[in-house]
């Protein structure tokens, strides 16, 4: 049984690196998503700021082309906040996750100590009962051969 506690506490170890991996991929994807968030903002404060500046040098079309850029740009932040927002959720449950495995992976380990005690124990059971196998025997040989002579 031994073997199958040492198993499943590689299985549990293996869940517990994945989970490890993965939350540090999502934490990676956040902090992208929040720089790309940054970018968006900046370049919206910028073509805001342009638009203010040149105001009455800009034709009607440049105008509208500014505008519709912003919007587009506006856009992008629900966006980009939807998927961070997705990013969160999924950190939130691998946390949880990496939680559960660690805590099987203890179990494991307590299986697998326990189990290597119990072991130990019976081969020392084991040997003493051979040993005391020995010891009447040997007692027995003793006293056949004191009657003996």
């Amino acid at each position: 049984m031994s073997k199958a506690w040492s198993v499943l506490l590689q299985l549990a170890e293996q869940q517990v690196e994945q989970a490890q991996i993965s939350l540090v991929q999502i934490d990676a994807a956040i902090a992208r998503i929040q720089r790309r968030q940054e970018q968006v903002r900046a370049l919206i404060a910028e073509n805001e700021a342009r638009r203010r500046g040149q105001g009455g040098s800009q034709t009607m079309a440049q105008m509208q082309v500014v505008t519709q850029f912003l919007v587009n740009l506006s856009k992008v932040l629900p966006a980009l906040e939807n998927e961070l927002a997705g990013l969160r959720h999924q950190r939130a449950a691998t946390v949880e996750f990496l939680a559960r495995a660690r805590r099987e992976e203890k179990r494991m380990q307590a299986l697998v100590e326990r189990d290597a005690a119990r072991l130990s124990k019976e081969k020392a059971e084991r040997d003493q009962r051979e040993m005391d196998a020995a010891g009447i025997g040997l007692f027995n040989r003793r006293k056949v051969a004191a009657l003996g002579s």
